[in-house]
């Protein structure tokens, strides 16, 4: 199972499409070598290629948007329980954005895999 990078947030961007520029920017994070790639956007990147309708939904859902800056705090799987009952209208919305990262977003350093993350 895929660990989630408790240091890597990427902001996703909602709106859906290639990205802006005159190169192509990969759509997945398999160019991830360190967690500084991530912060250059490649994580967002992938996020907004290929997780983009699970990223609107949770943006315009407040309860979503309170469970994702309360999970991306915790340290433990009772401060995760504990947002998750706190914001229940947004877990749908957030767990099907999170599942749609660990299916789409992974990469691999130093021999672990992670999914990518995301902050709004």
């Amino acid at each position: 199972m895929a660990r989630v990078a408790a240091l890597v947030l990427a902001a996703l961007a909602v709106a859906c499409g290639a990205p802006s520029g005159s190169g192509a920017a990969p759509t997945d994070c398999s160019s991830v070598k360190s967690p500084a790639d991530t912060s250059a956007g490649l994580c967002a990147t992938c996020l907004q290629h290929k997780c983009c309708p699970e990223g609107a939904a949770c943006a315009g859902n407040a309860d979503c948007l309170a469970l994702s800056v309360c999970w991306n705090a915790c340290a433990d799987n009772a401060c995760l329980l504990q947002c998750e009952s706190s914001h229940p209208d947004g877990k749908a919305a957030f767990l099907a954005l999170r599942g749609c990262s660990a299916t789409n977003c992974l990469y691999t350093l130093q021999g672990a895999q992670y999914q990518c993350s995301f902050s709004f």
